[in-house]
This record gives C-alpha cells, structure tokens and sequence, in this order.
C-alpha cells in the first residue's frame, strides 16, 4: 500500500509515467460504435524482461500461442491504419503492473483530435492531461498543481508521437511486428535505440478496433490502457481541448 499512495501523490513519478505513456497514444481507420475492451488478469501477465534485445511476452498471448503470422509489412500497414484517423473518443482504464503485481489503477476520459490529446483521470484521483504541439500540461487537482513540460525537452519520441504521427513508423527506428489469434492483431514495436522512453508497446486490435496499449518499460513494469466504448472520427470542439485551472494554482515549468 505504501507503494501505491507514493506513486499516485507524487508529482514527479506521475510526470515520468505520463511521459511514457504518451498513448498514449493516435489511433486507427476505424468507424464503430463502441468496443468493450477486457483486460488481462494479474495471473495473465508475463514479467518484462531488461534485455531489450530477448522477446518481451505478451499479457494478451497472442506472441505466446499457435498463431497465423501476416506477412504483410506491418510497419506500413499499422501506418496506414493510423493516417485516417481523424479523432478519437473513449473510456480508458489504465493499469500499471510491476513484478506481475497490480501496483495502480485509474480510469477516465480521453479525447484526441491530432495533433491535441486530452485525458481526463477522474479516480482514483483526479487529474488533466491535455498535448498539444508543442507541450505537455497535467493538472492536478488533489495538489493544486500544473505541471507545463516542453516537449522538445524529452528525450526521444513518446507512444503518442508515434500513434499521431504515423509516418514515424516507418522511417526504421523500430523493430514492428504483427501476429494475427483468430480476429485479434497485435502489433509490436521494439525500439532500436537504447535511448527509447520505452522498450517495447504493444497495439492490441479486436476484430480491427483498437483494444488496448502495452508499455513495457525499462524498469520492468508494464502499463496497460484499456479502451472501452470507443467512438472515432466524429467531430469534436476545440474547446474541449482548453484546460482552465483555478486561480492560484502552483505553475511549475519543465
């Protein structure tokens, strides 16, 4: 327990996390109603390895089981995908494991229309992260607290640059590729720097909808975001993606 309240009350550790989560995170060609994404229990969850170079296994089996591989190009395909993205809106339930033990869980609201991605955490604390193009802001309620942290000042591309701007996959910075159970597609991505924020994302595909992000890092934990009651390419107001703090809120500048 004590582990869990440090981690979800510090300011600095819920900023490194969200820097490597950033599915954070753009998304799919895709036009369906709703998806009810179900995640893996903690018995499903294989330990993340720290040697980026052995296999890293899958909580969803689809790299562990007898599968078809596509021989398709994943990296273009997953690319393709992605470019007639236009927005996104879903549920998100964000799972963190580490040492195949459920550390926290959160869940909230997120809405993206590239290049601007708002998520909205509403328990079990609140908290607003919105992207832009050139900076991330987290607010958080609970400390009174905005966080402004340049983007040109992280190092190395986040999961949501590479879901937003999806040319990026194909420039040869990463290793991608794709496995087919029945009607599910995981694409995996495994930087070839050592430099990465992450050592390896997984994008998890059901029946062709977006399902679930994977982020395995080098600390050995894995980051889940599940996606239910997804909604894309319907238009959304910019004002949705303004984030107004209270007067008198700690500003602090990264």
């Amino acid at each position: 327990m004590a582990v869990v309240k440090f981690w979800c009350q510090s300011a600095m550790l819920k900023r490194y996390l969200w820097a490597c989560l950033l599915p954070t995170l753009s998304w799919a060609n895709l036009m369906a109603p709703q998806l009810q994404a179900q995640g893996p229990s903690t018995s499903e969850i294989a330990p993340t390895v720290a040697d980026s170079e052995a296999p890293v296994e899958s909580p969803y089996n689809v790299f562990n089981q007898s599968q078809q591989t596509v021989e398709e190009n994943p990296a273009s395909a997953l690319a393709d995908w992605m470019r007639g993205l236009k927005t996104l809106e879903a549920i998100v339930v964000q799972r963190v494991f580490a040492n195949g033990n459920l550390v926290e869980e959160s869940r909230g609201h997120f809405a993206m229309s590239p290049p601007l991605l708002l998520w909205q955490v509403y328990e079990p604390f609140p908290q607003t992260l919105l992207l832009d193009k050139e900076r991330l802001q987290i607010y958080d309620e609970d400390l009174g607290q905005l966080s402004i942290q340049l983007l040109s000042n992280i190092s190395g591309p986040m999961p949501a640059d590479l879901l937003m701007k999806p040319d990026q996959l194909i420039n040869g910075d990463y290793t991608i590729t794709r496995e087919v159970l029945g009607n599910d597609h995981t694409y995996r991505l495994v930087p070839t720097a050592s430099s990465s924020l992450f050592q390896a994302l997984d994008i998890v595909l059901a029946e062709d909808l977006l399902a679930a992000l994977v982020i395995y890092d080098w600390q050995g934990q894995q980051t889940h975001l599940l996606f239910e009651s997804v909604v894309l390419n319907q238009p959304l107001s910019p004002a949705r993606f303004e984030l107004v703090v209270p007067e008198g809120t700690d500003v602090i500048r990264g």
